[in-house]
């Protein structure tokens, strides 16, 4: 492993060094882990690195309730709903949870600027939220990168995955109504809000699904460094260990080959310590 000491200000390498190992692990994500083989240019034969890119794109909806809820307090995560996973047979789909909703989130995702924004805010503690998550099946992303060797990220929503972020959404407010919601409204840039589920149901029918006019976060960055026995369209193997280069793996979300339909920490808390079993027992051994 080659390695350098970068100087901050100016980028450049001060000092270089050498560490001989029989095995090196790359770990850093989905997101850096790619940037990091891109960087030095290694397992990339197949053109695979830094392709395949999926987020798990999710969006919220908000319920204003009469009574308090406070969205910040109780069990993080205590509710998930998965009946909508590949209800159609296409391997796609949605799931919805029950999260928290700390202040500083609650300012940055709520609709609305200005006495729009602060009124919402006042009532904080009144609110509760669900979040949509969607297994993509035609949206997809890439890290490359910038001139300064950092990640930089493409990503393009499909219309399917938009359809079913749009159906996730109906199901989450018709949720919070049943609840006893006196209002629901989503994370659009347009006011997008009812006090019917009928009524959100044709807002969000009417809404906008353009850059910039539906708040998306990523839960869970996957794919990058996707895994498969055929090299000419993979970056590592069955055990983690890349096609190009002998004693290095990658071992975090990167290697998975598609989306997943449930959030990934499990899965990933699985590859690492099946592919650690592998790696102690051939790549260690003496």
């Amino acid at each position: 492993v080659f390695g350098h000491v970068i100087d901050q200000e100016t980028h450049k390498a001060k000092t270089n060094f050498v560490i001989n190992a029989p095995v090196v692990i790359v770990a850093a994500s989905a997101i850096h882990s790619p940037a990091l083989l891109l960087r030095s240019g290694l397992a990339n034969s197949s053109g695979e690195v830094g392709r395949h890119l999926t987020f798990h794109l999710t969006s919220a909806v908000l319920g204003l309730y009469d009574r308090i809820i406070y969205p910040p307090g109780g069990v993080p995560q205590s509710a998930m709903c998965d009946e909508f996973l590949n209800k159609n047979g296409d391997g796609g789909g949605f799931w919805i949870e029950a999260v928290p909703v700390y202040p500083t989130l609650a300012s940055l995702a709520l609709p609305g600027f200005g006495n729009q924004h602060r009124e919402l805010m006042r009532q904080y503690a009144h609110i509760g939220a669900s979040i949509v998550l969607v297994k993509e099946i035609d949206s997809e992303g890439e890290v490359g990168l910038n001139e300064y060797g950092r990640p930089s990220i493409s990503y393009a929503f499909g219309e399917r995955d938009r359809e079913y972020m749009k159906q996730g959404l109906k199901i989450a407010a018709e949720i919070h109504f049943a609840a006893g919601a006196k209002r629901v409204m989503t994370l659009h840039s347009h006011k997008t809000e009812s006090t019917s589920p009928q009524g959100m149901n044709e807002a969000l029918d009417q809404a906008r699904w353009g850059t910039n006019e539906i708040a998306l976060y990523s839960a869970h960055p996957l794919g990058t460094c996707r895994m498969s026995e055929h090299a000419v369209r993979s970056v590592v193997d069955s055990h983690c260990e890349t096609h190009d280069e002998n004693g290095l793996f990658v071992i975090d979300g990167s290697v998975t080959p598609t989306s997943l339909g449930v959030n990934p920490q499990v899965t990933i808390l699985a590859i690492a310590e099946k592919s650690a079993e592998w790696i102690a027992e051939n790549r260690l051994k003496k």
